[in-house]
């Protein structure tokens, strides 16, 4: 539960890649965040921003990454956290830990992973010195899983790939020694004992919050399209919804990925508009892709379909 890290399972390298410049690429003025100027410029010579000079001098513009920082910096300032708390929070969350160093300190584990291994006496002397000599790690950082490790991974910019890609809730738990700790829903499936940290006094920053305000503000559609976090078709269904176009939406939702069953959800229009709960569900759907497709007519009389992976107009 310490690590600094999150397994995201991408596919591959260069997936990994174009994620990671969309996530990385300034694209948000200040304004954009709902941040006042004043607040950011204390904040920053405070040392609460991002410690890279270049950052510093382009901080009018940010990257989806640093926008959803922002946010959770903000969050801090209104619980009255302490600089000294929202500094080690920051030192926990955004430094990149260094792949090499950690790789090294794993030598006295390999030299015991390896006696394991009942190997030839000629082939554990051969991996032994492949690790002192680097050569391993070499080829370690060939590999995807090496690439994706040597390209920065914070703990903060794990999670938000994690809410991206696996579309798991994100978030961090905050204690009071300064501790912080990585959180998805998965977490709990994979050990229930977890649970008990949230018997703790804490403070719980949902990274997942800030991405679902971010994609349901009509004020940052825009930027919607250039960081891919929706498709053209899920944006017309935020659309039809934001504009109350929608007279009725069929969703089909897998009942169990095993089985492949589906089942199927009808919502209509109460007085013209779609129920603030049914908009609430129909959202969470939409943005957490847990649809298998979508079916909507308007109130004009068109009708739109797409699936999950074939989408088609009719």
């Amino acid at each position: 539960m310490e690590q600094n890290t999150v397994d995201t399972e991408l596919s591959d390298s260069e997936s990994f890649a174009a994620l990671f410049e969309r996530l990385t690429t300034p694209l948000l003025l200040l304004k954009d965040s709902g941040v006042a100027s004043k607040n950011f410029n204390d904040w920053r010579r405070a040392d609460l921003w991002f410690d890279d000079e270049s950052e510093k001098r382009t901080w009018t513009k940010l990257s989806f990454e640093q926008h959803i920082w922002l946010k959770m910096l903000q969050q801090l300032r209104q619980f009255g956290c302490s600089t000294e708390l929202i500094l080690s929070v920051k030192q926990q969350l955004l430094v990149v830990p260094d792949f090499e160093a950690a790789f090294k300190q794993y030598e006295q584990r390999f030299y015991s992973e390896l006696k394991k291994l009942s190997l030839s006496p000629d082939e554990e002397a051969k991996q032994i010195e492949s690790f002192k000599s680097g050569e391993l790690f070499k080829q370690l950082k060939e590999t995807a899983v090496g690439q994706e490790l040597g390209a920065g991974m914070s703990m903060l910019r794990s999670l938000l790939i994690a809410a991206l890609v696996k579309h798991q809730h994100a978030a961090i738990l905050v204690y009071p020694d300064s501790r912080v700790v990585p959180w998805l829903d998965e977490i709990s499936l994979i050990d229930p004992e977890v649970q008990k940290l949230f018997k703790r006094t804490h403070f719980y920053l949902s990274i997942t919050e800030h991405l679902m305000e971010f994609l349901t503000d009509p004020d940052k559609e825009r930027f919607i399209a250039p960081l891919q976090l929706l498709s053209p078709e899920e944006l017309q269904v935020l659309r039809a919804l934001r504009d109350n176009t929608i007279k009725t939406i069929t969703i089909q939702t897998e009942k169990d990925s095993k089985s492949k069953k589906v089942s199927k959800t009808m919502f209509t229009t109460k007085g013209g508009v779609i129920d603030s709960q049914d908009q609430e569900a129909i959202m969470d759907i939409l943005l957490n892709k847990k649809y298998k497709s979508f079916e909507f007519d308007r109130r004009n009389g068109n009708r739109f379909y797409f699936e999950s992976e074939y989408r088609k107009e009719l």
